[in-house]
């Protein structure tokens, strides 16, 4: 009987520029880069993310000229990812973007082997969500906010004793398994949330006994918060 009491609405995706790129992105052009979209705070595991991609190169699961691009503003983790870099030797091959144009980070979605999301929380997942929008196939870490978000979408990876190989055999697996684009999600646009909101609000003000009956509480609707991403 509560099972209808509430109804989980998702928040959207969406682009409102065309892909571009621009001088800024001139260090990838004709290569192969895989991408990381977060802030640099702990939850996202960029340092984790950034072995995983020394291992990648070394296993020689992605040629010697690929490149890391990580797009996110500074913040409490930055310098730890600063060091594992350095540690890595990898200052010319990790690429560290703050402030881009939403035309600049669409086409690096467009454009990226994959997206690297390996967070240990997450509130909605954004860049998920506009990764699979942009048809970028996903390798993410495997917590309810992805599932939840994408569904069979992406490439989950369960924390595990030795995460680095987890995700290296994922993305291994990922790179041999992925179409040239993946699907468009229609479920993660903006359209498909309104759509939702119409019907719910349809239903609650043709139902009887709904709405102002003091003997009947209306439905909730729950939107999801986005994650606040700073680029």
């Amino acid at each position: 009987a509560h099972a209808n009491k509430a109804q989980v609405i998702h928040n959207f995706a969406e682009f409102r520029d065309p892909a571009v790129m621009t001088g800024n992105l001139e260090p990838l052009k004709d290569r192969r880069f895989i991408l990381s979209v977060a802030q640099h705070r702990l939850n996202k595991n960029l340092p984790l993310a950034v072995r995983v991609f020394e291992r990648l190169l070394t296993g020689k699961i992605l040629p010697a000229e690929a490149r890391m691009v990580v797009v996110g503003i500074p913040g409490p983790e930055t310098r730890n990812i600063e060091e594992e870099i350095r540690n890595a030797r990898l200052g010319h091959k990790v690429l560290l973007f703050s402030g881009l144009s939403d035309a600049e980070l669409r086409w690096c979605y467009q454009n990226c082997d994959l997206l690297l999301a390996p967070s240990s929380t997450e509130g909605f997942g954004a860049p998920v969500a506009e990764a699979l929008l942009a048809g970028a196939c996903v390798v993410c870490s495997d917590i309810p906010a992805f599932r939840e978000l994408a569904g069979a979408a992406c490439h989950y990876v369960p924390w595990a004793d030795d995460p680095i190989a987890a995700y290296v055999r994922a993305i291994s697996d990922a790179l041999r398994a992925a179409p040239a684009r993946a699907s468009y999600p229609h479920h993660l646009t903006a359209a498909a949330a309104g759509e939702r909101f119409a019907t719910l609000y349809g239903e609650l003000s043709c139902s009887p006994g709904r709405g102002f009956d003091r003997q009947c509480r209306p439905l909730r609707t729950v939107q999801r918060p986005a994650s606040i991403r700073g680029k």
